[in-house]
This record gives C-alpha cells, sequence and structure tokens, in this order.
C-alpha cells in the first residue's frame, strides 16, 4: 500500500532519478528512524574513531567484519545501521566498550552523512557502494558528496563491474576500494568474524546440511539439492536441510518435503543459532549457471564469511572452491554429483570432523590476518 501510493504521489516529479528518491522517501520514512538519527546527532565523537556506515537494509554480517577490524586496530568505533538491520542484531555476538551502534532511518542518509560531526572522524568507511534503492547509483551520487573524516574515505565494493559504472577508478588508485576477496581492483579486507560464536561439534544421530541466502536460482541452484536428497535417502543417511532466507521453495517435491525445513528469513541471533545446530554448509552453486559466475569473477558469496565464522565445512563444487581458498583438507568437494558428495559428509565420523574444522579455522585465521595487514597499508596512506 505504501509503495503504491509513494508511486501515485510522486508521478508528476520531472527527472527519473528525482521521481526515484522521492518515493524511497516515502516509502522508508519512520518515527523510529527520526529517534534513532537524533540519538547519534546528540552522541559525542571520541578520540580516535572510525565511522561505519551501512546505507542498505541488507550486508549486515559484512558490517560485523569490518568493525572487529577497527577494534583490533585499536579504534573507537561507531557503526549507522538502517532500522532494519539494527533490528536483525547483526552485532548480537560482538560487544565491546569502544564500539556503539546507531539506527537511522534511510530517508535520512543524506542528512546524516552532512553531518558537521562526521569530518571529526579519523576514517569514514562506506561499507557498501552501491545503493540498493536506485538502478545504478552509488553513495556518494546519491548524496551528492563523497562522506569525509579526517583522513580519505573508504568504499567496501561488492560488485567489481560496479567501480567503473559509479565513475571511482580513480579510487582504485588511490586505495581508497576495498573488496570482500582478491580482485584485480581494489584492496582484499575480507570480513570473516562474526563474533564470539560457539564452534560445535558434528551430530551423531543425523546429519544437518544448512544453507543461507535469497531462495532464487539466480544465487542458488535448489533443483540439484532435490536430486542430492533422493540420492542421500536411497543411501539410508538420516539427514536434515535446513533452509534459511527470503522468498519461497518452489516445486519442492512432495516425497522429500520431511527432510527439508524452511525457516524463512530469520534475524541474525536466529539464524546463528541455526547455524551452531548444522553440521555442514551448502552453498548450492552450479558453474552452468552463468548468474553463479559471478561469485568467482567479479563478487563473493556471503556464504563464505558463514562458513569461515562458524567452521561449518562447505560441500561445494570445485570450480567454486579455490577461490574461496577451500580444499579437501577444509571442505568436501565435488564435480559434478551433489548428492554423492552429501553421501560422503553424511559418512565423516567425529575426528575426521573436527580436523576439517580445525583446518578451516587456520583458514579464516589465515585470511583475517592478511586482511589486517592490507587494511593497515590503506590506512597508511
Amino acid at each position: 500500500m505504501r509503495k503504491t501510493l509513494s508511486k501515485l504521489l510522486t508521478c508528476f516529479i520531472p527527472g527519473k532519478q528525482r521521481r526515484r528518491a522521492a518515493r524511497h522517501w516515502l516509502q522508508t520514512y519512520s518515527r523510529e528512524g527520526v529517534r534513532l538519527f537524533k540519538v547519534f546527532e546528540k552522541a559525542d565523537v571520541r578520540p580516535n574513531s572510525v565511522f561505519i556506515c551501512e546505507a542498505n537494509n541488507g550486508h549486515g554480517s559484512v558490517v560485523v567484519g569490518y568493525a572487529k577490524y577497527f577494534l583490533d586496530l585499536g579504534y573507537n568505533v561507531d557503526v549507522l545501521l538502517t532500522v532494519k538491520n539494527l533490528q536483525d542484531d547483526g552485532f548480537c555476538r560482538l560487544r565491546s566498550e569502544r564500539l556503539r551502534v546507531f539506527g537511522f532511518g534511510q530517508h535520512l542518509l543524506k542528512k546524516l552523512l552532512g553531518l558537521r560531526k562526521i569530518k571529526e572522524y579519523e576514517r569514514v568507511i562506506i561499507t557498501t557502494t552501491w545503493c540498493f534503492w536506485t538502478a545504478d547509483r552509488s553513495v556518494p551520487q546519491v548524496v551528492g558528496f563523497m562522506p569525509q573524516g579526517k583522513h580519505k574515505t573508504l568504499l567496501v565494493e561488492h560488485e567489481q563491474t560496479d567501480i567503473e559504472l559509479f565513475g571511482i577508478q580513480n579510487l582504485v588508485q588511490n586505495r581508497q576500494i576495498i573488496t570482500l576477496e582478491k580482485f584485480p581492483k581494489g584492496e582484499m579486507v575480507a570480513p570473516v568474524y562474526l563474533g564470539d560464536v560457539e564452534i560445535t561439534p558434528r551430530h551423531k544421530e543425523k546429519t544437518i546440511f544448512v544453507t543461507v541466502g535469497a531462495i532464487t536460482p539466480n544465487c542458488r541452484d535448489y533443483t540439484q539439492l532435490f536430486s542430492a536428497v533422493r540420492h542421500l535417502l536411497r543411501n539410508n543417511k538420516r539427514i536434515k536441510i535446513t533452509v534459511i532466507g527470503s522468498g519461497k521453495l518452489e516445486d519442492l517435491p512432495e516425497d522429500i518435503r520431511p527432510y527439508i525445513e524452511i525457516k524463512g528469513y530469520l534475524s541474525y541471533p536466529e539464524m546463528f543459532k541455526q547455524l551452531e545446530n548444522a553440521d555442514f554448509y551448502l552453498p548450492l552453486l552450479n558453474p552452468e549457471n552463468p548468474k553463479h559466475l559471478r561469485y568467482i569473477t567479479t563478487g563473493v558469496t556471503g556464504s563464505a564469511q558463514l562458513t569461515y565464522a562458524f567452521a561449518k565445512p562447505c560441500v561445494i563444487q570445485e570450480k567454486f572452491a579455490a577461490f574461496y581458498h577451500l580444499t579437501p583438507d577444509n571442505a568436501v568437494i565435488y564435480e559434478a554429483d551433489l548428492g554423492e558428495a552429501m553421501c560422503r559428509a553424511a559418512d565423516i565420523r567425529e575426528a575426521e570432523y573436527k580436523k576439517l574444522q580445525q583446518n578451516l579455522q587456520k583458514t579464516a585465521k589465515n585470511l583475517y590476518d592478511l586482511s589486517l595487514q592490507n587494511l593497515k597499508m590503506m590506512l597508511k596512506d
């Protein structure tokens, strides 16, 4: 209703971008967003502080990873999240006296980033360059300026092709672009941390697989999962598949429904509990789907952070494994048959499983250390 009304009220505004901005304002305005903004507006800027802002209603877990890096570097950290991200509580497992998490209404983004106090921060970090509610515009383009603290601003770019689209090639050369993995453009600072999570042993009575993310063929191939579940059942494996994410799992066959639990969209505390209760992670990436190849060429799947943070070994197709530093020592890798790979995972005993977890934790630690060094290098400029 609100979306329809906003379109009616703005249809006479000239200019596509102006109409879109007005509609977004009407659709996102909230009293809670205004109240939270005022809380931040009145808060003092502590010495040696960085300002981290996520302008979208997503990527909340990424923000946690970057906040951790700056805490480890000795900074005070102020995080600004949209009302929705704040309510989803991605920081539920990360607490620190040097960390403050604030909220704001998306309709106040320009006012927020234009506050005079922003210039008092040592650094400004925008954790997603692209504004989701626009077709092709970055945060600086939407607000009309580059938010600036005492030193150069850092932007986290989630998609290599957007660098040219947003006209920020000069920021790459100036070491202002962060990427979530190693790409040709930008400096890798991989978010591998989600807080004080529990690294749990595998279940003995059954094997629980989990997959997280939007339920859409563009992100995950559920058709191959259906076939894999039947293969597991034919081989008398006791299993459960936990599916977490927005959207509907269309055409779920009746014969395998009892083995697939669809949780839908969950807050971070609820999702973390499900991950701690799982044994293996399923990215469900298919190399024959051109949309999935983005996750090894220009972008990164959020599944990587969950795998690293919770030490849940991946069952992953071989074309995607190496990009995410996954080998037979820390993952279950397959060429074409997901069902056969899941059977192998189900047969893994406790001692072997523990070794996979330990190796995966070492991988995450190496990534963390390398990322921290890369960030230190960027901060020297």
